[in-house]
């Protein structure tokens, strides 16, 4: 009786904890039940986020309506999109990589379509861009684009503005000169007019900022570098060059049949990797006015060729290899610019009515009995090195030499068609943009007093240890 009935209490014992178990069992599963994303999306939820996002993206683009704003949730998403009415659309966190081909990444087709903050991303290589443009009175604004091809492309948009957006190619670019026909500029425009292109870097692309058969266009406070020209114009008028800057370019500024620009206030230094790297080059310009720009440490400063009706004034060019070259041009004035420390002052060939005044040469000894700071006697560029390397390049090895120095003072044909400085200045003066701390291998006051302060106490430690040996 006593073992059955213990039997009895353990088997009701049993009971009650099995009791429980169901109970609790019960109520965890209506608990899991009602968590968000429990019924059938689990498994969406965990899937991949750009799957989603990149649906919804458009389809929240789509569903806008004009003039409204829109604000993208960040994340990933392996869609191109196409903006095509006028909203304004806020993308920060938000990173697109396309659908891996060669088609615009973005597309912004409405005029009035505004874009903020987004990351493109193309990996795709061929003629279309990261971002395309096609439409007038477009914004496109802190963009941050790593592309195979081009960056961001206009055409035939008006009134434009990109802004504050950095182009770059991708990762395993990094470090690579494009060829020309990898097709990857920067910021790419053909025939779009009166842009405002502004406060963008570009670096490591072809050609940083393209402009062709584009005009009135500004480009201003922009940096460009590692790239073949920093800024690249052909075919343009009225375009506004101001407060650019840029190194390790191929060139900084390239002007090719271009009238009727503004270069102003740029600075371009130490583009000097490739044998035809210069500071700005300007071919077959008129009608422009390039002022306030240094341009220090490149290869060549300013090369100026087959130009006319231009100016030139209050440009700083120093520790250059070559200064000036200004061949075959007419009509133009160079008043009040600086040359320091070229190697080669300049060189100057074909050129005849222009107007040279007042700059200063540090090279050239003047003479100023009157003390007005102008030279009496005029600073001529003989042009007889210029022909002679032009002919047969192998004899630059002989610059400088005290032969060539000797041929050259013998060779004065035609002297009254060289090119000449009929007042240079005696002493170097500064413009409000040329600033001496960016020029190359300046050594500051601090640094300067630091090292002359520590030579001095390793002096007088030497001849404390050691003494002074008397004879």
């Amino acid at each position: 009786m006593h073992r059955g009935g213990s039997f009895l209490a353990i088997q009701f014992n049993h009971d009650c904890r099995l009791e429980r178990l169901v109970r609790r069992a019960a109520v965890l599963a209506v608990c899991t039940a009602c968590l968000p994303g429990a019924w059938g999306h689990a498994d969406s939820a965990a899937a991949s986020p750009p799957e989603i996002g990149a649906a919804s993206l458009q389809k929240r683009l789509d569903a806008a309506k004009p003039g409204e704003a829109v604000t993208l949730p960040p994340g990933q998403y392996a869609e191109a999109i196409v903006i095509s009415k006028r909203l304004v659309v806020q993308a920060e966190g938000v990173t697109l990589t396309g659908s891996g081909g060669d088609a615009p990444v973005v597309k912004l087709a409405a005029e009035g379509a505004e874009l903020h903050g987004m990351a493109v991303e193309k990996d795709a290589a061929g003629e279309a861009p990261a971002v395309l443009i096609s439409a007038d009175r477009v914004v496109v604004d802190g963009l941050r684009i790593k592309s195979r091809s081009y960056g961001i492309q206009l055409r035939k948009s008006s009134g434009s503005t990109i802004r504050g957006s950095v182009v770059a190619p991708t990762d395993d670019l990094k470090g690579k000169s494009a060829r020309q026909t990898d097709k990857r500029n920067g910021i790419d425009l053909f025939q779009s007019n009166a842009n405002l292109i502004q406060e963008n870097r570009v670096t490591g692309m072809f050609d940083g900022i393209y402009m062709e058969s584009s005009h009135d266009n500004t480009v201003l406070s922009n940096e460009i570098d590692h790239s073949r020209y920093g800024i690249h114009c052909m075919y343009t008028n009225g375009t506004i060059m101001r407060s650019n800057s840029g190194e390790f370019n191929v060139t900084g500024i390239m002007a090719m049949i271009v009238k009727g620009a503004e270069v102003a206030d740029n600075v371009f230094t130490r583009q000097k990797g490739s044998v035809n790297s210069q500071g700005m080059l300007f071919f077959d310009v008129q009608n422009t006015r390039v002022a306030g720009n240094e341009l220090t440490g490149n290869r060549v400063g300013l090369y100026i060729e087959m130009s006319r009706n231009n100016v030139w004034e209050d440009n700083d060019v120093s520790y250059n290899f070559v200064g000036i070259q200004l061949l075959d041009s007419q009509s133009n004035r160079l008043e009040n610019n600086r040359f320091v420390s070229n190697v080669i002052e300049t060189q100057a060939d074909g050129s005849k009515d222009n107007e040279l005044l007042h700059n200063y040469w540090d090279a050239f000894q003047g003479l100023d009995p009157s003390g007005d700071g102008i030279s009496d006697i005029p600073y001529v560029m003989n042009p007889f090195f210029q022909r002679l390397t032009k002919g047969i390049p192998a004899y630059q090895i002989f610059f400088q030499s005290p032969g060539m120095r000797f041929l050259e003072s013998l060779f004065t044909a035609d002297a009254k068609q060289w090119t000449q400085d009929r007042e240079p200045r005696m002493e170097p003066f500064l413009s409000s943009s040329a600033s001496t701390d960016s020029r190359p291998n300046p050594w500051s006051a601090a640094e300067t007093g630091i090292a002359g302060a520590a030579l001095l106490v390793a002096a007088l430690t030497i001849i404390t240890l050691m003494g002074v040996k008397k004879s």
